[in-house]
């Protein structure tokens, strides 16, 4: 035989041994192992890589997580998540259950092992493992308009959303547009979603309290509390706390605050300024004589003043009185307490 060289050319029965020793691949036996050789060739439309070489020798799909996600998917099956796999003769056909994978989870990742029941030629079932799948980093929120009444019960996908919330430590809800700190607690197999929360729209305070209890069998009750306090509320309630204003005279008294401190050393004319936000609302006015002699203190009857308590009042030498008067009926109603 010639030797082979770089440009060597083989011809005749030369060419035909080398060819026999060129064989097709052959697939395995259940007593043999297959044999290495010629594949067959791709199929049209799978340069993307979409079909892969199968163990008989035929191309079939190229199964891939998306792959399996995507079929299920179309299959109509639903994820569930899980604290343990169920009974095989409990399992459904078209549930993939999906088991936190406790050392795979992270404090902001929960990592799940999928599961789905299969059926082996000779009708034995099992719990069969897919891989997993990561849902933390999905999840920044719990959408609660999924709970759109007082009470009822929630689809499979509403209530695994609270359990991977619960999982993720979610505190964030959305209801609407409004988004809500929440807390979500867990008691046996119960879920408590808890919202705390205060709105001002620049007119009024709205606090509400919602309570969402969801049980295991997917039934939910949706209690709350919606307190709205308006502006004029509150500007009552800060002129009923507020500090006491503190004068030296009785003149252009302030209504600012409903207590009133007037430290004063003579006799004045008593006035005050009001407007129809005022009315119903009353100061206490605390007269304090810092003289050693007693204070004749003249009080209004005429015009916007009626006074319950004659025309004036002594103000004991190094004592004071108390002086209540109350916006009513267009009126500011004087009444003179009991001396100290």
């Amino acid at each position: 035989m010639a030797e082979v060289g770089y440009n060597s050319k083989f011809e005749g029965l030369e060419v035909d041994s080398r060819l026999e020793k060129v064989i097709q691949a052959e697939v395995a036996t259940d007593e043999a192992e297959g044999k290495g050789g010629l594949i067959p060739a791709p199929p049209a439309g799978s340069q993307d890589g979409g079909k892969t070489l199968l163990s008989n020798m035929t191309w079939g799909e190229h199964v891939t997580k998306q792959y399996i996600d995507d079929a299920v998917s179309a299959a109509g099956w639903k994820k569930q998540i899980v604290s343990a796999l169920p009974e095989v003769d409990a399992a459904k056909d078209n549930v993939m259950y999906l088991v936190k994978d406790d050392l795979a989870s992270t404090e902001t990742k929960n990592v799940y092992n999928e599961y789905i029941l299969v059926t082996d030629e000779e009708g034995v079932k099992s719990l069969e493992a897919l891989g997993m799948v990561s849902t933390g980093v999905e999840m920044t929120f719990l959408d609660l308009d999924q709970f759109g009444s007082s009470s009822g019960t929630v689809s499979d996908d509403v209530y695994n959303s609270v359990v991977s919330a619960y999982e993720n430590k979610i505190v964030v809800g959305v209801i609407g547009i409004e988004v809500v700190p929440m807390v979500i607690s867990k008691d046996q197999n119960t879920y408590n979603i808890k919202l705390i929360s205060c709105f001002n729209d620049g007119s009024e305070l709205s606090f509400f309290n919602v309570l969402i209890v969801l049980n295991e069998d997917k039934s939910f009750t949706y209690s709350g509390i919606n307190v709205i306090i308006s502006k004029a509320s509150i500007s009552f309630l800060d002129f009923m706390t507020g500090t006491p204003s503190v004068v030296t005279t009785l003149e252009n008294l302030p209504k600012g605050s409903h207590n009133i401190i007037a430290n004063v050393s003579a006799a004045t004319s008593l006035s005050m300024s009001v407007s129809s936000s005022d009315v119903g609302r009353e100061w206490q006015v605390r007269v304090n004589n810092t003289t050693g002699s007693d204070i004749t203190q003249p009080l209004p009857t005429t015009g916007q003043f009626q006074s319950m308590s004659g025309d004036s009042v002594t103000i004991p030498a190094n004592s004071f009185i108390e002086l209540s008067i109350w916006y009513i009926n267009d009126k500011l109603v004087i009444r003179v307490g009991e001396n100290a």
